[in-house]
């Protein structure tokens, strides 16, 4: 349980779902990683503070013409950058959008903005 976790050093929380003893710990510790967090909805307002330090999202978008298999990265202190995936086992870099998380619509118009015959990309099926 997280209720007797020591706060008095830093804190490694895998998998937090249990909402009032992780914001305890959140407020309490010098130094919390979470990994994986399991939270539905919202996130705890002590994560407004967080430095996100490694993120994958990866994402699919599929029309009536075929699709593309996308991942945006973030390996601190890089920005958050957009993979699309090219042939099985590689990918290409199209874009990076900064230190916070992309919208979805912001990844979406990227996606559509970019020059599949400059870029190597190879819609999906």
């Amino acid at each position: 349980s997280l209720a007797a976790v020591d706060t008095s050093g830093p804190v490694v929380i895998y998998a937090a779902a249990e909402m009032a003893p992780t914001r305890r710990i959140l407020r309490e510790a010098p130094l919390v990683v979470v990994v994986n967090h399991a939270f539905d909805g919202v996130l705890p307002l002590e994560f407004d503070r967080a430095v996100i330090a490694y993120s994958i999202m990866p994402c699919k978008l599929r029309s009536a013409t075929g699709g593309y298999d996308v991942c945006v990265l973030r390996a601190y202190p890089r920005p958050y950058t957009l993979f699309i995936k090219n042939e099985p086992g590689t990918y290409v870099r199209c874009a990076t959008f900064g230190d916070s998380p992309p919208a979805q619509d912001d990844i979406i118009a990227t996606i559509l903005a970019v020059d599949e015959d400059e870029a190597g990309i190879r819609r999906s099926s």
